[in-house]
């Protein structure tokens, strides 16, 4: 098959997709992001990172948004979160507020309170919030047991307190925290240092801390993905399989079937 041919292929696919999804919602567009014919292309690149994606993703979903390398995610999660703009199509975002964590998120050598900060800003919150901020990620006992507590000092300089990997994530989590009037969570691959078991383990900390938001999560490890209410599957800048985790289990030959297979083994 010729790289056009599968490309028109993969693009038919993902539109039988979006079909299938907006024929079975009820959920009105007000409530919803909503993406039309979203097309991508970085400067001085030759092809297109996205190619006409359409897709709904509805009020308190959480979505696992997965792909390999290069298909599209984090194209699409920055369009979404406002970080790219120079896009054809459309993005409606429909009165939503973002907040994001990254693969690559900052472990800034400041407070801890200044770190969770971060998340709304840089406005200064409460001791009592940052507090119950840190029960919530659980950080509260380790970080309070410091002399300066949340005016404890993190990183090398300074004299400062290192945190592990895990707990960084956990401060990381925070930031989100401190923004609540988001009702979108973005993350993309934020547990990418943790061992796929850490990694469930994180996830599901977010999920119960999210409540009601909307959650929408980067990964190529799929050992959490299954716990999602929807799975969003990118492949050459495009959507080609939305479902649950059982619906995409049973097309065994799909992508979704085939990269979670690969993986088995880490989870067992």
């Amino acid at each position: 098959m010729l790289a056009d041919d599968r490309i028109t292929l993969l693009t038919d696919k993902a539109a039988a997709f979006r079909d299938d999804c907006e024929a079975n919602t009820s959920v009105p567009y007000e409530d919803s992001i909503v993406l039309k014919n979203l097309c991508y292309q970085y400067m001085q690149a030759q092809d297109y990172a996205l190619r006409n994606v359409n897709l709904t993703l509805r009020k308190g979903e959480k979505i696992a948004l997965v792909g390999e390398n290069g298909s599209g995610k984090t194209t699409l999660i920055s369009i979404l979160s406002g970080l790219l703009n120079q896009y054809e199509g459309t993005c409606e975002r429909n009165g939503f507020i973002f907040t994001s964590v990254l693969q690559d998120f900052g472990q800034y050598q400041m407070t801890v309170k200044e770190n969770i900060e971060v998340g709304c800003g840089g406005k200064e919150l409460s001791e009592e919030a940052v507090c119950d901020i840190l029960k919530k990620v659980g950080l509260y006992d380790f970080i309070l047991s410091k002399p300066d507590g949340i005016y404890t000092r993190l990183g090398q300089l300074e004299e400062g307190v290192e945190l592990s990997k895990g707990q960084w994530q956990r401060l990381a989590v925070g930031r989100l925290l401190a923004r609540p009037e988001a009702n979108v969570w973005i993350l993309d691959e934020p547990t990418a240092y943790l061992d796929p078991l850490a990694e469930i383990t994180m996830y599901r900390t977010i999920f119960d801390l999210s409540g009601d938001k909307t959650v929408l999560f980067i990964s190529h490890r799929l050992g959490f993905a299954k716990n999602a209410d929807r799975i969003l599957v990118a492949a050459h800048g495009n959507i080609v399989e939305d479902g649950t985790h059982q619906s995409l289990m049973n097309k065994k030959d799909g992508y979704y079937a085939r990269m979670y297979e690969s993986q088995r083994e880490w989870y067992a």
